[in-house]
């Protein structure tokens, strides 16, 4: 196994978890404290690794792109923790990851002048039936605070690829 697949596995593995870590922190740490230990534990492990690797970071160009960054990211997160405590994990995941399919071609199209083709349309309707066909059945409460969050968190994901 080579260590790219690796790091996508543990990746992927984290992420995915990401939702019962944060119902199971919710019972102790408010979604700001979650945020902020998240942050901190990424730092202590990410540092040692830029000071042990030495490599000089330079902003150059891309200052306003970080500036940016900087500002949507926290939205984004806070954005996603809140979707995963107000409603179904399921749902805030699906939402959030169909949301971002969705602002991404929107985003692509009118910033970008990506050509919408006719297999971009149908992978769009795609998202939305899906999006539809998974949250309807649970119920009329499926338009909750928390799927709400979970498109803004979509659409900020969008925002800071």
């Amino acid at each position: 196994m080579n260590k790219g697949f690796l790091s996508l596995l543990t990746a992927g593995f984290l992420f995915g978890t990401f939702g019962i870590w944060i119902r199971f922190l919710s019972r102790e740490l408010t979604t700001f404290q979650q945020i902020m230990l998240r942050n901190l534990i990424s730092l202590l492990i990410m540092l040692p690794i830029a000071v042990i690797v030495g490599k000089k970071f330079s902003l150059g160009k891309h200052k306003r792109e970080l500036f940016f960054f900087g500002l949507g990211f926290p939205l984004l997160a806070i954005f996603f923790v809140m979707a995963m405590l107000y409603t179904k994990i399921g749902i805030a995941i699906f939402t959030f990851f169909a949301s971002s399919l969705f602002f991404s071609l929107l985003i692509g199209s009118f910033f970008f002048k990506e050509k919408i083709t006719l297999i971009k349309m149908i992978a769009i309707l795609m998202v939305v039936s899906g999006l539809a066909l998974f949250a309807f059945p649970l119920g009329k409460n499926f338009l909750n605070l928390g799927f709400l969050y979970a498109l803004i968190a979509g659409f900020l994901s969008t925002l800071n690829a």
